[in-house]
């Protein structure tokens, strides 16, 4: 299949999904340690609640505490069970088994098994160029072959050993309601509501905010928070007034601004920590059907613009004193002549 660019979801519940790039708190410990409504807001807004055409990470999140993988990673990055429940492979590292947990149901009540598995991997590896799933291409790349010797047992086989293959964030599709639409269907379905087999179950949404409730009947030990309500914000400063006056007990990517002013600001937790990603501004070349400038297409007009943006005042000015740096282009190669 075609590997259009890969999202890497580490998505250990509600924790992980909390601590991205700037997260601020002022949770009560006791709300935090079960039961009860947590709050979050962030600055992105979620584009779809369709895990197999998001584009972005902080969706993907998102879809992991409503969908399983079937093996998660753990604090340490290392791999563990999760629907499946345990798996081997041959000398030859060609052939992976893994058996599943017996006792998972979907959010609807159906039974979960292998069929769903074989149908999930097959509906993104032979629909490559549809960009169906795309971000998870690269961990089925090399793919040959999924089957089902039996209805907890699922045999991937792939064309070379696979380094990637247990790290896998692929959430795994109830097959009784996504094999109803076509492959192009699939792509722009709207998935209002999805069903998954997670240890939350979708609640409700509206023109801001989602909500999702726990799942009392998930087969691993679930979320200690009975609701969790995530809410987007367009304006940053509204965000921070938020949580500020308690209507938020958590807020994520956060300004720079924002960031620095709760940093001095009393019963507001504050948690920075660096994570792989960049900001892109392109120079839009495109001028043939295009909105491009045809100017832009001389590369000396391209190389004038890049030398007059004083490029360190946009890194101070957008990221303040939380250690952005400057870039030189995904392909440092290339240089100042692109």
């Amino acid at each position: 299949m075609n590997n259009r660019g890969n999202l890497f979801f580490s998505g250990l519940l509600i924790l992980t999904l909390l601590l991205t790039a700037a997260f601020t708190g002022s949770c009560d410990p006791k709300t935090a340690g079960g039961g009860g409504t947590f709050k979050i807001g962030t600055s992105i807004r979620y584009d779809t609640l369709n895990p197999l055409s998001t584009q972005l990470m902080v969706t993907g999140e998102l879809m992991m505490l409503i969908y399983d993988p079937l093996i998660r990673l753990d604090d340490e990055q290392d791999p563990v069970p999760c629907l499946a429940k345990s798996w081997e492979t041959t000398g030859d590292d060609l052939t992976w088994t893994y058996h599943l947990a017996r006792d998972v149901r979907w959010h609807d009540g159906r039974p979960f098994t292998s069929a769903d598995v074989k149908f999930t991997c097959d509906l993104i590896i032979q629909n490559g160029d549809l960009g169906i799933g795309a971000q998870y291409g690269g961990w089925l790349d090399g793919v040959t072959e999924v089957t089902c010797p039996d209805a907890y047992t699922v045999v991937i086989r792939t064309e070379s050993p696979k380094n990637n293959i247990l790290y896998n964030p692929m959430p795994i599709l109830p097959k009784h309601i996504w094999q109803k639409m076509s492959p192009a269907e699939a792509m722009q379905f709207e998935n209002a509501a999805p069903i998954g087999t997670g240890p939350y179950r979708f609640k409700s949404r509206n023109d801001q905010s989602i909500a999702l409730s726990k799942f009392k009947d998930y087969f691993s030990s679930g979320g200690r928070v009975e609701t969790l309500v995530f809410t987007s914000y367009v304006d940053e400063e509204a965000m921070a007034r938020d949580l500020k006056e308690g209507k938020l007990d958590a807020a994520t990517n956060l300004g720079a601004a924002q960031y620095q002013e709760l940093v001095k600001t009393r019963n507001i937790n504050t948690i920075f920590g660096s994570v792989p990603g960049f900001t892109h501004m392109g120079i839009n070349i495109h001028a043939a059907g295009g909105k491009g400038n045809p100017a832009l297409q001389d590369r000396r007009v391209r190389q004038a613009l890049d030398m007059a943006v004083d490029k360190q005042k946009i890194v101070k000015t957008c990221y303040g004193a939380t250690k952005g740096v400057q870039a030189h282009g995904s392909r440092p190669d290339l240089g100042a002549n692109a």
